[in-house]
């Protein structure tokens, strides 16, 4: 069974194919005090989570000469065990060693033969601590209803909760190139009789069609501003593959006094906070 992927999909994946410099994929981490969780016990945990995730079983499918938007199948290959990774930093395991480690994990691209994401464990972290590293393609994350995957992997108290039970996961049988032809060409045919279903419930609601106008040339008057040309600062020029991981910290009680001062999230401060005040330019490799 094939899933057709939204155009904001379609257009991500596009890109990267088209710039081979170029990864969607977002990073998050998550550090934890004492000692990491045994391999068998985290992949346990891990593959009954996935249940609550699907999109995490399915990985990306072209579709042949390009008659449609890419699909999500399953992989009949899915293999935890590849998404799942274990690394240990070497001494002392300080900040700067784990920012530059996360930065070598995140320039190497997702592999598109398979599901778009994986989970790193890093051991070895100053202090007896360890951390958790999410490599998701934002696609991916758009399938579990806009939440980040570890919304769902983790428990929402420290004192845990019962464990969903193992079920085994079946994928279904993936499309063969001729199916995903022939289900492109007969979306193409189809078409215009959905257009004309969709003139013919237009002229029934008039007034719903104008308000939905007005409301798309406003959208468009706002995102015309956004594609005006940036400023030159350290976040233009040439993308390599490069990547490289940095971190400034903030009080998060003053986080949220400014958010709540200017009426805002704590995603809209921080984020222009970030605009404001860039990262310094990456070393050349």
């Amino acid at each position: 069974m094939a899933d057709h992927m939204s155009p904001l999909d379609a257009v991500s994946l596009d890109l990267e194919d088209e710039e081979p410099e170029v990864s969607m994929a977002t990073a998050s981490i998550v550090i934890f005090e004492g000692p990491a969780p045994a391999t068998e016990k985290f992949l346990t945990a891990m593959g009954a989570r996935l249940r609550l995730m699907p999109r995490f079983h399915q990985k990306a499918r072209q579709v042949p000469f390009d008659l449609g938007s890419p699909v999500w199948v399953d992989d009949p290959a899915f293999d935890l065990t590849y998404h799942v990774r274990r690394v240990a930093l070497a001494p002392p395991g300080d900040d700067p060693v784990l920012h530059e480690r996360i930065g070598d994990i995140m320039s190497q691209r997702l592999d598109r033969a398979r599901p778009l994401w994986e989970y790193w464990v890093i051991e070895g972290l100053s202090g007896g601590r360890w951390a958790l590293l999410s490599k998701v393609h934002p696609r991916m994350a758009d399938g579990v209803s806009g939440t980040h995957p570890n919304q769902v992997i983790f428990d929402k108290s420290p004192a845990g909760g019962v464990e969903p039970p193992q079920e085994v996961w079946t994928p279904d049988p993936e499309p063969s190139t001729l199916i995903l032809a022939a289900g492109a060409l007969r979306d193409l045919l189809l078409n215009p009789v959905e257009q004309a279903r969709m003139i013919g419930r237009a002229t029934a609601a008039p007034c719903a069609i104008i308000r939905r106008v007005a409301d798309t040339a406003r959208g468009l008057i706002a995102l015309t501003g956004a594609l005006w040309p940036a400023n030159a600062s350290t976040l233009t020029g040439p993308i390599s593959g490069y990547r490289r991981y940095a971190v400034a910290r903030a009080s998060l009680t003053d986080v949220k006094k400014i958010a709540h001062r200017a009426d805002a999230t704590l995603n809209d401060v921080t984020v222009r906070d970030q605009r404001r005040f860039p990262p310094p330019a990456a070393p050349a490799r």
